[in-house]
């Protein structure tokens, strides 16, 4: 995160957080310490340090070593996951398993479509938990792969370009949809499991001293962000990788996306910030994600 600081007008050091909340609730880029934007409040001081100390304490991170990857992913999904779970459960109550979610879950499922639910929030409610349901079956395979240090039963796309003034990493949750516009059954990756999850598409825009580097990884065993994937790398032309690329930090990733604070001035400058702003106060659903582009 020092790489993308620049100095205010107190003369502190700050990044741009696109995806500031307000006092209205609504987002809006606003300008908060390196140091703040840096910290992940997921996991305890010494599983952080000792979790993530290859790719940290200066140790230079090497794009073909798969455990850099994995651990990069690894941190990128930490911080939504646990977003996440503030919003479906901000008491705290669900714990180990995931049992109490998922049982609450079944006992609000409709026995056809979500068309059945009596009122809207309870459709909200339905929707929030099969998209945490998602969350959840992700954090399992993940800690798995971390005890097993099996990084193949992950699929990993990477990219190198020159150095970007702003950083990124978050999970994207998407609807996939076909030609016609139709979204596609989703189908779980377990198929023990009753509640089909939306695939994950785990993304971290990475700057170092030279380049900038695009980590994405989707877990082998889901079919769906297989279909994801295949759809993502059919992007040829470096507009449509460049616009789809900016839709999913500025829907999935905006809370957790940092520019330099120059970038964020020249964007003003060229009158990009209205734009930004609208994008990122978008409704579009709990994590969806609807572009033209992600039709194959």
């Amino acid at each position: 995160m020092k790489l993308i600081q620049g100095i205010n007008a107190a003369g502190q050091n700050v990044v741009i957080q696109v995806g500031a909340k307000n006092r209205t609730s609504s987002y809006e880029p606003k300008p908060i310490g390196w140091s703040v934007a840096s910290a992940y409040h997921c996991f305890c001081e010494f599983h952080d340090n000792q979790l993530f100390k290859k790719i940290e304490d200066g140790n230079e991170f090497d794009s073909n070593n798969f455990e850099h990857l994995f651990l990069h992913t690894l941190r990128s999904f930490a911080f939504c996951y646990y977003k996440k779970k503030e919003e479906v459960d901000p008491e705290n109550k669900f714990t180990d398993g995931f049992i109490g979610t998922i049982n609450e879950v079944l006992s609000i499922m409709p026995e056809d479509d979500s068309l059945k639910f009596k009122d809207k929030a309870s459709y909200e409610k339905y929707n929030l938990h099969i998209l945490f349901s998602g969350y959840e079956r992700i954090r399992v395979k993940l800690i798995e792969i971390l005890k097993s240090k099996e990084y193949s039963e992950l699929i990993f796309r990477k990219a190198t370009f020159p150095r970007f003034p702003f950083a990124s990493a978050g999970t994207l949750m998407a609807e996939i949809v076909d030609l016609t516009g139709k979204k596609l059954s989703f189908v779980s990756y377990d198929p023990s499991s009753p509640i089909h999850h939306k695939p994950g598409f785990i993304l971290t825009i990475l700057p170092s001293k030279k380049h900038s580097y695009l980590i994405g990884a989707v877990i082998k065993k889901d079919a769906n962000a297989i279909t994801l994937l295949k759809k993502f790398d059919a992007l040829r032309s470096g507009q449509d990788f460049c616009n789809t690329l900016s839709g999913i930090l500025l829907s999935s990733n905006k809370e957790n996306t940092f520019f330099h604070p120059k970038l964020w001035d020249y964007m003003k400058l060229k009158g990009y910030d209205k734009t930004i702003v609208e994008e990122i106060n978008n409704e579009r659903g709990p994590d969806t994600f609807y572009h033209d582009l992600m039709k194959s």
